[in-house]
């Protein structure tokens, strides 16, 4: 039997967690039944990666990522005192957001639809995988919709859909929600329930060690046996970056020498994040512990570095890929409790949970875990165990398979 091709698409400017889950995903597939082609940003420098696992690659241009704009005039009066008098009144707010939709899909989402029909045509596939929510594929839906091509929605956000977005969602045949939290918001925003289904990231924990390699603390400049706590996050706001050096702060009332990694890229949504967040390091006086290491195509390396792995997102998250990576490598989560945090942690087994944007509970927590290194340890090897049970890539796959069968049939 020949295999049927399943379109990829992922239009993010940068390889985040999405791609990462993409290429579990892509690994995962049986090879008999589908074949994977993949159709990125043509600025996500990921395309090599899948080019190397001799997967078909197509790329775009693409704005996903950098906004939207009516024009300099438009925009002036959007980000000033009428653009906010009109939304401040109900009836005027709802006319605004329809025609802001309007100009949306005119500027942006149709040209970006007729680039990904070019591309549906020439990969011929059986079936478009959306690789992350509506909101941000609604031309990649669009496309695949004006070709006859069945649809598959991967929601790894949460979702606010317009009027438009619902009528686009009826072409839709499933959704894959990363999390039973964005599946009930994804519910209330009117999907159809039996189109809906959950299926946790996957990820396979021999692909990430429990043990340093000890050439990384001469190169990123730390020491081995100091205690050492870290991020793993995109810089934006959202994640709490800020709650997070505030809290190591704390800690390092307690424990001075404690040394605090932040690993990801900065965005290009929040420009100037991360000096921001060197001030405030500085200005608390941990300058010198906070090391800033940036985008790491060794991330799953770094793991083993950290005695705790602290998830500090000052909203929902909507599951938190991070949180499973640092449990294969057997450490202990310090997580924000709200969204898919909650179906990941169990508190007290593997981690612990607290409130969100409160840096002393999370200092409080942290401290426990550093001042109890056995403690931390069963923590640890607990949550190891888990995501080899709970979170595996091969299940997730076969999972997402026999949706792809269901769709087809």
């Amino acid at each position: 039997m020949t295999p049927r091709r399943v379109l990829f698409i992922d239009l993010a400017p940068t390889p985040a967690g999405s791609i990462v889950s993409l290429r579990y995903l892509v690994r995962g597939l049986d090879s008999g039944r589908y074949q994977p082609l993949v159709l990125l940003s043509q600025v996500n420098p990921a395309a090599r990666q899948f080019r190397e696992a001799n997967i078909p690659v197509w790329t775009i241009p693409s704005h996903q990522g950098h906004g939207v704009s009516f024009g300099p005039g438009l925009d002036a009066v959007r980000r000033g005192r009428i653009g906010a008098w009109v939304r401040s009144h109900r009836r005027l707010a709802r006319v605004w957001h329809t025609g802001g939709a309007l100009g949306t899909w005119y500027r942006r989402i149709y040209p970006e639809a007729q680039r990904i029909r070019r591309v549906i045509r020439d990969a011929q596939p059986d079936l478009v995988h959306l690789n992350a929510e509506l909101v941000i594929n609604r031309a990649g839906a669009l496309a695949a919709y004006r070709e006859g091509i069945p649809t598959v929605c991967h929601v790894r956000g949460w979702e606010t859909w317009n009027i438009w977005d619902r009528l686009l969602a009826r072409t839709v045949r499933a959704f894959v929600c990363i999390s039973q939290a964005v599946a009930r918001r994804l519910v209330a925003q009117g999907a159809i329930d039996a189109r809906v289904h959950v299926v946790y990231n996957g990820l396979d924990v021999q692909d990430v060690p429990t043990q340093p390699r000890p050439e990384l603390y001469e190169i990123l400049g730390i020491h081995p046996g100091r205690p050492t706590i870290g991020i793993f996050s995109r810089l934006v706001p959202w994640k709490g970056h800020t709650v997070f050096i505030e809290a190591a702060a704390l800690v390092a009332r307690e424990l001075p020498e404690v040394q605090v990694l932040v690993v990801g890229a900065e965005e290009i949504t929040a420009p100037g994040y991360v000096q921001t967040l060197r001030e405030q390091a500085n200005r608390l006086g941990i300058g010198e512990n906070v090391h800033f290491l940036g985008h790491r195509d060794d991330v799953l390396d770094l793991y083993p570095l950290v005695d705790v792995l602290v998830h500090a997102s000052i909203r929902d998250e909507p599951f938190g890929r991070v949180i499973i990576e640092g449990m294969a490598a057997a450490r202990p989560v310090v997580a924000t409790r709200g969204g898919g945090t909650v179906e990941i942690v169990r508190e007290g087994e593997t981690g612990y949970l607290v409130p969100q944007g409160d840096a002393r509970a999370t200092a409080a927590a942290i401290l426990d875990l550093l001042q109890n290194p056995e403690k931390a340890r069963q923590m640890g090897e607990a949550g190891r165990r888990d995501v080899a049970t709970r979170f595996r890539a091969d299940e997730a796959a076969r999972r997402i398979m026999h949706i792809y069968d269901a769709v087809l049939a």
